[in-house]
Order: structure tokens, then sequence, then C-alpha cells
């Protein structure tokens, strides 16, 4: 088990200024854009149980078409758990900060959450994992519960993380990157279930997505998608991406984090209605 520590700020000192610079610069890059909706909005569910067109496989808290990837391959990937059951997933931004989804916490007591860091096999006590507790939950400060809208939020763990093999951080684009074209491969990961009976993956799943033009995404979605909002698709019309239970999680191309996970359809992977990201590129840093 890793840091479970006092969440008490230590005090005085340069470390104390550092930390709190390191704060604000956390916090001014992951919350500094308006973030997006989740689940999607309702008009387009009623829609998407009206059409009776037949869909394989299941729907469920997972990510859909992908594989499990290499053990800590992935090593800024986390793990938000509540009551010890893995919940939304999120990235190491800093030693002492995660992104996640601001969803993933209404209606809840940050203080009963935990952060798992360095896990592949979330069922196995692995000696790389690292457990904090949370100090606090920062939202976009123009969330609102109701909508859903500026979907996003940084957590600060008690203590910092020891960075190594297993646990890393990931970037955000740098200063005015654009965001990546139609058509670039990206990829998201997470922990979700592989089954209807919530059944938990063997370790960490990854898919490989393509960044879908978001004219053509947002006529999917009915008009309802921003320009703050990136799209995501399989490519070859199969069903491949991230559901609900990878809500938080990075979307990594070039190897920085474009978006994170905000909504996706009725059915997960359904190539008629692309998943759908905060669009990480607009943060200005």
């Amino acid at each position: 088990m890793g840091p479970v520590e006092s969440g008490e700020e230590r005090s005085g000192g340069g470390r104390g200024e550092r930390e709190e610079t390191e704060a604000q610069t956390a916090v001014g890059a992951a919350l500094g854009t308006p973030a997006v909706t989740h689940p999607p909005p309702a008009e387009i569910l009623e829609a998407e149980k009206a059409d009776k067109v037949e869909r394989s496989g299941s729907w469920g808290a997972q990510i859909i078409g992908g594989h499990e990837v290499t053990p800590h391959s992935r090593p800024y990937m986390a793990s938000v758990k509540f009551q010890g059951q893995h919940n939304c997933g999120g990235f190491l931004l800093r030693a002492r900060w995660v992104v996640s989804a601001a969803h993933c916490f209404s209606g809840r007591d940050p203080g009963t959450g935990l952060v798992v860091l360095g896990a592949h096999a979330l069922r196995t006590v692995e000696a790389t994992q690292q457990v904090f507790s949370i100090s606090a939950v920062i939202t976009h400060p123009d969330y609102q519960p109701t909508t859903h809208t500026s979907d996003i939020c940084l957590l600060q763990l008690n203590s910092s993380a020891t960075l190594g093999p297993a646990v890393g951080l990931l970037g955000l684009p740098r200063r005015g990157a654009r965001p990546p074209r139609a058509g670039t491969r990206c990829k998201v990961a997470g922990w979700g279930s592989v089954s209807d009976f919530e059944e938990l993956p063997p370790g960490l799943m990854e898919a490989e997505v393509r960044v879908l033009e978001l004219d053509a995404c947002n006529s999917s979605w009915k008009g309802q998608l921003s320009p703050a909002m990136l799209c995501t698709h399989s490519g070859d019309r199969r069903r491949r991406g991230f559901c609900s239970a990878d809500s938080g999680g990075p979307l990594v191309c070039r190897n920085r984090a474009y978006g994170l996970v905000s909504f996706s359809g009725l059915w997960c992977g359904d190539p008629k209605t692309p998943d759908v990201y905060t669009q990480k590129a607009r943060v200005p840093h």
C-alpha cells in the first residue's frame, strides 16, 4: 500500500511556497478551460431508445473493443475509488495532483474516496501501488451539477506520489498547440467492467481510437456539441471506445493528454454516437 498519511499541509520555508506555486500552476493548467457535459443530453438518450436498430455486444462501464496493456506501461493512470470500488479514472498531472471528472464527485464525500496510482490489476495488491486519500477537490469554477457544464476537477492528494517506473506524470498539450486533426490515432484507457455483470477486467484496458471531425460528430449528436469538445470513433465502424467508469481518464495523443473522458451514447462505443471529451488543447497554461 502507498502513503495514506495525514492531509495536513506542511508549513514554513521554501517547500510551502513551492507547494503553493505548484498548486496554482496545476489549477491554472487543468481548470482553465470550459469543459463538457455528462451524461448525454436527455433528449438524445430518448431518441436512441426509440431507435430500434440492432446492436451487437452489451452496454457496460468498460473500455469497448480494447486490449489489456503491458503492466505499468501507462504510469500516469489513476483509479478513483469509493467504498473500495473503482468509480472513475484520472491521470497524474503533478506529483500531488490528479485530473478527473467533476461528476465523479457529485453527491459524494471526497473524504471517503481514495486514489490509487501504480496499479495494473485493481483486484490485486501490487507492490507498485500507491494509495492516497483526497485532501481537496477543486472543480472548474463554472461547473454546474445540474447541467454538468465544465465537468472537470483536480484532486489534491494527501501527500506527493513517489515517481518511478510504475508511477509517472502525463503532460498537457504545449502552449498554443492545435487540437489533433481528424484521423489522428489516440488512445484511451480504463478499468471499467468487461460485462453486464460488472466483472472487472484482468488489468488496465486500452483502445486505439481516431479523432473525428467536430462538425461530423456534432451532426451525430444533433448539434449539442461546442468547440471546446473533441470526439473520437473507431475509424472502422466497429464498437470501440470508453464507457462510464472510464470518466475522467485522458485521451492520449502524441504522448500528451489532449482530451478528458466526458460522455458517450447509450451504447458505449457505438459509431452512431461518437465518444466526446473535454478538449485539453484549449487549456491556457
